[in-house]
């Protein structure tokens, strides 16, 4: 690389991030001409920690595309950005400086975003705010039932000291089998040995993410619980491996096999299996609002019918 000249060198940070806003500001600006086809939209706002400990907010928009011959929904992701502040003057100023690059705050019809108080506030949260300044006859907010569903189950669940052990030796887990390239290259190769399996289903997933994460590394554990607790065992040759992958693969073998621990897992994946497909259905681009009580409806029977141990329909 030429120190003298970054410039002239496209491996340069420069040009690689002058390179990825050219390509953002196209993308950008191709939505913003289908949006303005359709004239009207709805925003969807959410933020979250990234890895670097800093408030993350996505900005996405909801929008009919029509092409000519039909038309169908279509959600696209058009900023991320973070911030120190978090209150609803300052996400709503960031929003409307978002909007106002090619689109009229005036045409927006929706929101949607959680239930925080920064966000739907009744005095000063962003809902209000956006509804004071940019009200229309038809301006409507929707707090997201699916994000709040799921807010619910995960505090409920964590009400449960086994549970949240279950969860604990999981992230372990995940931890362990990913932190080095030795370990890794044992648990893949353990894996390997389900060929029936998709490869997704033989990855673990982290569960202090998403609600689906849970459910998918509960599934993995039970399908693959052999070979996990086979790699574990190989984990144990101090020869292979150093003192501490030792330590760490006798203590998640030994609460693998614990009866805590087991008893956990099989009643998180029955609590999972009716759970999960209703948030997925939740989270879904295409979903009739009307049916959004009768899904939930349908979670409380089955949950009842459950804790009587009836059978599931």
């Amino acid at each position: 690389m030429n120190k003298q000249n970054p410039g002239s060198n496209f491996l340069c940070y420069r040009n690689v991030s002058d390179l990825i806003s050219i390509m953002t500001g196209m993308v950008i600006q191709r939505i913003v001409d289908s949006i303005k086809e359709s004239n009207k939209f709805s925003v969807i706002l959410d933020s979250t920690q990234d890895v670097a400990k800093k408030e993350a907010t996505t900005v996405l928009l909801r929008y009919v595309e029509n092409s000519g011959v039909s038309a169908k929904p279509c959600e696209r992701l058009i900023k991320v950005f973070t911030s120190a502040d978090v209150t609803g003057a300052n996400l709503k100023s960031k929003l409307v400086d978002t909007l106002k690059e090619g689109l009229n705050p005036l045409n927006m019809i929706g929101q949607s975003m959680d239930g925080a108080g920064n966000m739907r506030g009744n005095f000063s949260g962003l809902k209000t705010l956006i509804q004071n300044e940019y009200d229309t006859d038809f301006s409507f907010h929707v707090c997201r039932t699916s994000h709040r569903f799921a807010l619910v189950l995960e505090k409920s669940i964590n009400f449960c000291p086994q549970i949240r052990e279950l969860f604990s030796v999981l992230e372990e887990l995940y931890r362990l089998f990913n932190s080095g390239h030795k370990r890794h290259d044992v648990f893949v190769e353990k894996m390997d040995l389900r060929t029936k399996l998709s490869d997704k289903r033989k990855r673990l997933k982290r569960v202090q993410t998403r609600w689906s994460n849970k459910a998918e590394a509960i599934k993995v554990i039970i399908l693959c619980f052999e070979e996990i607790t086979s790699a574990l065992e190989d984990f144990q040759d101090s020869k292979i491996f150093d003192i501490e992958t030792v330590t760490l693969a006798k203590g998640l073998l030994s609460k693998l096999n614990s009866f805590n621990v087991i008893t956990a897992l099989h009643v998180a994946q029955s609590v999972f299996t009716v759970m999960n497909p209703e948030t997925v259905s939740l989270q879904g681009v295409v979903i009739d609002y009307g049916t959004v009580q009768t899904i939930i409806n349908s979670v409380k029977t089955k949950i009842k019918n459950l804790r009587s141990c009836r059978r599931l329909v």
